[in-house]
């Protein structure tokens, strides 16, 4: 093991508040049995071979990783680039099962583990390859430990160099202080981690494939109507304005079958006008199809005067701000509430099912993208003329109800994995900051179990 010694100090004059079992470091509290080094003494830090457009031309390009491809905690090889590499740079640059890889530039320190995912893979320069130097290091440790040292704990924070563009040196980074457990500790810390990220990223996918199914859903729904995909076939459809629908469905205007209301914002100087229980919808609240509460909240009062309240079941659609650029937000409000002048409120006539209007604007929004424009100001908008004219399928009372029961199923399956991946997430996040400064303890009896500052939990 080595010499812990090589580092300065570990220890404060200010014991103070300091858990039983535990001794204050440079990086805070830790458990008195775990040692304190810099990344050198643990890690070879190596960065990669820089780009060029001579490079890219080579005659052996191979594949490599850029920052663009090291995430936090993963590494997302969906963009792979390449370029040439000699057959020396290869095998000196080559990844491999183990490795740290660091970002020297982007997102300074953003930190991933080199799995293995497939053999011959470099790195650029951009990104520091830190691979152990002791058999007493458990690299997954550690990248779960920089994680949580630069998003939660914020050790490191500054320690980019002050250049035009920042980034993280090989020597900065080469002294960084680090805990250094017992490695039958690390390697329970990593895999409780482990575990939990990936149950999250299972759930992730879940998730991306039940928007899949949705997508798919309302294609089918919205061009057949209810039926099986066997049935598809024998559906009669009219071809229309906007595409191809059942005969028996009619295409509207959304001023045929809703009204349209704007909104306003209270007087941000008046505390008085924000100070109470009725939610105030900005875009930035629209950022799932059901909205149940909202980040502000004003007073009745302030609403008549300067907003709009609109009850529950009302569709909001956001009509000005950058966001168009991307997409068209579009939600139902669940509570009666106000919204401000980047938002138009879409009421439902009573004999229109809410529910459907919504999936209907959500299939047809795509339609408003090119009616975006831009305000005299350079601000992207769309026109309330631009919404009361979209055009939309529309069936009998009937066939919505039907329409709307499928798509709220698997609306309804989406928000429960949703739901599992937060609270997913939010132990990952508790458990990150807890097992690397040692108030968890990850013990290897039976399984795993979580100690708290040396007393079972």
């Amino acid at each position: 093991m080595p010499d812990s010694g090589a580092v300065g100090p570990t220890a404060a004059n200010d014991q103070t508040d300091i858990p039983s079992g535990f001794r204050m470091t440079e990086i805070g509290p830790l458990p008195t049995h775990w040692e304190i080094f810099i990344l050198a003494d643990l890690f070879d830090i190596q960065q990669g071979q820089s780009l060029s457009p001579k490079r890219r031309q080579g005659r052996s390009p191979r594949p490599f990783l850029r920052t663009a491809n090291v995430l936090w905690g993963q590494i997302d090889l969906s963009v792979l680039d390449r370029m040439d590499f000699s057959d020396e740079e290869a095998e000196r640059l080559a990844l491999k099962v183990g490795d740290l890889l660091v970002c020297e530039g982007g997102e300074i320190g953003r930190t991933a583990l080199w799995r293995g995912e497939f053999d011959g893979c470099c790195y650029q320069n951009h990104l520091h390859r830190l691979r152990a130097r002791t058999q007493y290091v458990e690299p997954e440790f550690y990248a779960y430990w920089m994680q949580a040292a630069w998003l939660h704990f914020g050790l490191y924070a500054g320690q980019g160099n002050r250049t035009t563009i920042p980034n993280l040196s090989r020597s900065r980074l080469g002294n960084f202080p680090v805990p250094c457990p017992p490695l039958e500790e690390q390697r329970a810390i990593a895999r409780v981690l482990r575990t939990v990220q990936r149950a999250k990223e299972a759930t992730e996918k879940v998730i991306a494939a039940t928007r899949e199914l949705k997508k798919s859903l309302l294609r089918h729904l919205f061009t057949y109507g209810y039926c099986t995909v066997q049935m598809a076939t024998a559906v009669e459809l009219a071809h229309s304005d906007i595409g191809a629908i059942p005969a028996s469905w009619k295409v509207v205007a959304v001023s045929n079958v809703a009204r349209l209301e704007s909104g306003g914002t209270p007087p941000k100087g008046d505390a008085s006008l924000w100070s109470g229980d009725l939610p105030w919808a900005s875009p930035k609240d629209l950022k799932r199809l059901r909205l149940n509460d909202t980040e502000d909240h004003i007073t009745p009062a302030a609403a008549e005067a300067h907003s709009k309240i609109v009850p529950a079941a009302t569709i909001l659609i956001v009509v000005r701000g950058m966001i168009l650029a991307k997409e068209i937000p579009v939600c139902m409000i669940t509570r009666a509430a106000a919204f401000n002048q980047d938002i138009k409120a879409v009421l439902p006539a009573p004999e229109v099912n809410p529910d459907f209007l919504l999936h209907a604007l959500v299939w047809r929004r795509h339609a408003l993208v090119s009616q975006v424009g831009t305000s005299a100001h350079g601000t992207r908008r769309l026109s309330t003329s631009a919404v009361a004219d979209l055009k939309i399928p529309f069936p009998d009372p009937v066939e919505q109800r039907r329409l709307v029961r499928a798509l709220n199923a698997v609306e309804a399956k989406l928000d429960v994995e949703l739901q599992r991946c937060s609270a997913i997430g939010q132990l990952f996040e508790s458990l990150l900051s807890g097992l690397l400064t040692g108030a968890l303890r990850a013990l290897q009896d039976t399984g795993f179990r979580l100690k708290r500052d040396g007393a079972r939990g």
